[in-house]
């Protein structure tokens, strides 16, 4: 038997025998950085390292291995000084015993300067170690830079068809708590295909975050990736939310290769995957996540090998109240919103990630575009009626509850009433929560348009259609 095997079998069976007081414990070490049997990383950001005019601050170091690649990314904040300086100047990684020198190889945004958020840098390396972790010396021409060391756990994460990620995630004071959204969203995506969930976490994180991720967790429906975020010299003119949320997104798209045949890197805990009924017959079905994307493909003719996204608009609807489950909700705009898209990837062939679209795939492959009347997401976003302007009932996801209800009741073996109430923090989220958007006037045709001008340049764009017909996109 393998020692992670071990360290679950033995976690399970003190579970067993010492009840809701050893659940406790686990529950505070999943709030630090201690190690947890579900730990695929603990992300600690290397020291800095002086180069030339420059400072180098890797954010993470993610092994993949698989399908013949062989590599370390390293992932960076992007800034265009250190863009140059790096492909004027031979950057290289080695192994600390000296065996192994191999020139970086680096990768940017290929699009519009918006979702120029980060680079990587992609150390080549001989093999997959056994116990998953690295330890790499980052050189220039002039001699040692500093070092990096890495580990993820191995033959934790398995494969599977669709894998989300779920950024770290707060409580924002004046709004409807994320922690009693988290579960409900959980569910719903189990329900419909998704196959695991990675999880990100930080210290001081809202100890509702833990509660639910608890039972995900310990069923292996879900991995942890612990995070310490950084302030660099080129983060600090930008919030630290979006930026760590650009760097999650790119983490865990890294940590999904060749583990995730599709990947749904940044959709929120506010968003539901609706699928219509305009859809073909066989794309419908209780787990249609799990397969949708390659149909959507084969409907243009092509292979997941020949795609590496599919976009997806959103329609903006009212919060349901509480303790109501937010798929009741029924009131939305009309139109879809003028927001940027949202996305499901192929991990296998995208190099960097923002959060609306891609910015760097490979050669040949292209977006498809979801039409609005085959798929789109739920965004249940504004507390009030009187900001959806031009309405409509919508009540598409409205018998998706009993069941989303159902699933709770089981998962956390108590009524969704009674759970709210636990997830609903008693007192203001610490000064500590990260930079969160203020609702504010927005020119949405301004904003509708510089979206689909980027998505436009973001890459290649088909718009999907039914055979044998046109839709609008």
């Amino acid at each position: 038997m393998s020692l992670q095997a071990l360290v679950a079998l033995t976690l399970s069976l003190v579970l067993a025998v010492t009840g809701s007081d050893c659940e406790d414990a686990w529950l505070v070490q999943a709030r630090t950085r201690a190690r947890s049997p579900r730990d695929l990383a603990v992300v600690e950001p290397p020291a800095p390292m002086p180069w030339g005019h420059l400072e180098l601050q890797f954010l993470s170091a993610i092994p993949v291995f698989g399908n013949g690649t062989n590599y370390i990314a390293l992932l960076h904040d992007y800034n265009e000084s250190l863009w140059h300086y790096a492909n004027e100047n031979q950057l290289f990684c080695a192994s600390a015993d000296g065996s192994h020198k191999a020139a970086f190889k680096l990768w940017r945004a290929e699009t519009v300067m918006i979702s120029q958020m980060i680079m990587a840098f992609h150390c080549p390396w001989p093999q997959e170690a056994a116990d998953g972790a690295y330890h790499l010396i980052v050189q220039s021409n002039e001699g040692v830079l500093g070092e990096v060391r890495t580990r993820q756990a191995p033959n934790l994460l398995g494969r599977h068809e669709t894998i989300a990620c779920i950024n770290v995630a707060w409580n924002t004071p004046g709004m409807k708590p994320t922690s009693t959204r988290a579960p409900q969203w959980l569910e719903y995506n189990l329900m419909h295909g998704v196959g695991h969930f990675l999880l990100y976490t930080q210290d001081g994180m809202d100890q509702e975050f833990l509660q639910v991720y608890r039972p995900y967790l310990q069923e292996g429906l879900a991995t942890r990736i612990h995070i310490t975020p950084v302030k660099t010299q080129f983060n600090t003119s930008r919030g630290m939310h979006y930026s760590t949320h650009n760097w999650v997104a790119n983490d865990c798209l890294y940590r999904a290769k060749h583990h995730a045949r599709w990947l749904m890197p940044t959709i929120d805990l506010d968003e539901y995957l609706v699928l219509k009924e305009s859809a073909p017959p066989a794309w419908h079905g209780p787990h249609f996540m799990a397969k949708l994307w390659d149909q959507v493909a084969a409907n243009v003719s092509k292979t997941r090998d020949e795609v590496h996204a599919v976009m997806l608009s959103r329609y903006n609807f009212l919060i349901s109240p509480a303790p109501e489950l937010e798929v009741t909700s029924t009131l939305r705009q009309r139109e879809v919103a003028p927001l940027c898209p949202k996305y499901v990837l192929n991990p296998d062939a995208i190099n960097l990630a923002f959060v609306h679209w891609p910015t760097n795939w490979a050669e040949g492959t292209v977006s498809l575009v979801l039409p609005k009347d085959l798929a789109s997401l739920n965004h249940y976003r504004f507390s009030e009626e009187k900001y959806l302007g031009e309405e409509m009932r919508d009540e598409t996801l409205v018998p998706e509850a009993p069941a989303i209800a159902n699933a709770l009741r089981a998962r956390f073996r108590k009524p969704w009433e009674e759970l709210v109430l636990e997830l609903t923090p008693t007192a203001d989220p610490p000064a500590h929560v990260p930079d969160v958007d203020v609702p504010q006037k927005v020119n949405y045709s301004a904003r509708a348009w510089t979206c689909f001008n980027a998505v436009r340049d973001a890459s290649k764009v088909e718009i999907v259609h039914l055979r044998g017909g046109l839709t609008d996109p």
